[in-house]
């Protein structure tokens, strides 16, 4: 399976792992921007070839699927040039930013035939199965009630004032777009469809002089 990789930032890396870790790892091309940044990744990863505009990508290597690492803004016009050229699409979270983006990314997959997935990464983990394994034996019972909590402290990659630049903080709700995605695929997962949603953002700072380093939790509650 040929692979394309679509934005080469601190995500890039991890899926270039993964896919290599999958047994599949003819990875065939890198595309970014900035293509000194994918030439990087590339040297560092021994992938053949760079880009820096997809539709070469697309034309030249002809992956059977791409992978879009780039910010949710992007998302949804390079997900519908992926998936309209033939190739499956894995798409980093949040999926997208507005849900008419959304009915034009699935609609594309529709209309090519190619599959489109949103990299839930969170239900993969080894705790998570186990959770969902019990679930699914009904060794739990009937779950009526989740609660999914976030944090982050000032050491992580969106705190500290070199944090405080990443693209996420941008976003429309910022920060938090970019961490709600986790606790809500993990509440469905659970619940199924949630009729209710209540959310609690809260930041606090041990130094109530610097603004630049809070620590964020985030809490979720769901209920079917």
């Amino acid at each position: 399976m040929k692979t394309g990789i679509v934005g080469c930032g601190q995500v890039a890396p991890m899926h270039i792992r993964a896919i290599r870790q999958s047994g599949k790892p003819d990875i065939i091309g890198l595309c970014d921007m900035d293509e000194s940044r994918a030439r990087v990744l590339a040297s560092r990863f021994g992938i053949p070839s760079t880009y820096n505009d997809l539709d070469a990508l697309l034309r030249e290597q002809q992956p059977d699927v791409v992978h879009i690492t780039t910010p949710p803004d992007t998302h949804a016009k390079l997900t519908i040039q992926a998936l309209e050229a033939g190739s499956h699409v894995l798409v980093e979270k949040p999926m997208c930013l507005s849900v008419s983006e959304a009915d034009d990314m699935i609609a594309a997959a529709e209309r090519s035939g190619a599959k489109l997935c949103v990299n839930h990464n969170y239900l993969f983990r080894p705790s998570v199965q186990k959770a969902r394994s019990l679930v699914a034996a009904g060794d739990l019972g009937q779950v009526i009630y989740v609660d999914a909590y976030y944090n982050y402290g000032r050491e992580g990659s969106y705190g500290g004032e070199e944090g405080r630049s990443h693209w996420a903080w941008r976003l429309p709700g910022g920060v938090f777009t970019n961490f709600l995605p986790h606790m809500l695929y993990l509440q469905m997962e659970f619940l199924g469809r949630l009729d209710s949603v209540a959310g609690i953002a809260v930041v606090g700072d041990g130094d109530a002089s610097d603004e630049s380093t809070p620590d964020v939790s985030i809490l979720l509650q769901g209920t079917n």
